[in-house]
């Protein structure tokens, strides 16, 4: 009898521990499905040598898969994956991430990044920096791997792991418009002041 309490009090801790969140990580390159995103963002697109990158989460970001397009909810990892699983990632961590969990396969392999510990996230309009001690990608050829949380209707959360191009972020239409209208109310000023010297 107290064998069993044993067994369900065991079993009741690894429910606990996943419905608390399990860490993103141990993915590999098999498990990264392909996925348009938009609304993240990764500066500077990524290459050899180039160390530092920042992961922006937009207002809204999205992620279509199979033509159905959802809310992303939450990142809770950023890799480099090679894009058909010949290029070779060199990379090691520069120990600067906190709460993130470093993860390579091997070195030079083909993915290298963090995943999250715990509930660690990056939430719609928040960012995360990332960096590298050495990045060495052959022929640049990566995309970018996340650990996703997206919204599959109004009661369902489902995750999983994508890879993807992610361009610099833009800024918005609506800055753009600000900054155009200061342009057009500056350009009379400047006109009037060239005709009065």
């Amino acid at each position: 009898m107290r064998n069993n309490y044993r067994l369900y009090a065991g079993i009741a801790a690894l429910i606990l521990l996943w419905a608390l969140g399990t860490p993103a990580g141990a993915a590999s390159w098999a498990d990264f499905k392909t996925a348009d995103i938009s609304g993240i963002y990764l500066t500077p697109s990524p290459a050899t040598d180039v160390l530092t990158y920042t992961l922006t989460l937009g207002s809204n970001p999205t992620i279509t898969i199979d033509g159905h397009t959802y809310a992303v909810n939450w990142v809770q990892a950023y890799y480099l994956v090679s894009q058909d699983k010949t290029t070779s990632i060199g990379a090691t961590d520069a120990n600067v991430v906190t709460l993130w969990t470093w993860e390579s396969k091997s070195n030079p392999g083909d993915i290298a990044g963090w995943h999250g510990e715990g509930s660690n996230r990056i939430t719609p309009g928040k960012e995360k920096i990332f960096e590298y001690k050495t990045l060495n990608i052959d022929n640049n050829a990566v995309l970018s791997g996340l650990h996703v949380g997206y919204q599959l209707n109004s009661t369902t959360e489902d995750t999983d792991f994508f890879k993807t191009t992610l361009s610099p972020e833009v800024p918005e239409a609506s800055s753009m418009a600000l900054f155009g209208s200061g342009l057009i109310t500056l350009c009379p000023m400047v006109w009037r002041r060239r005709r009065k010297i």
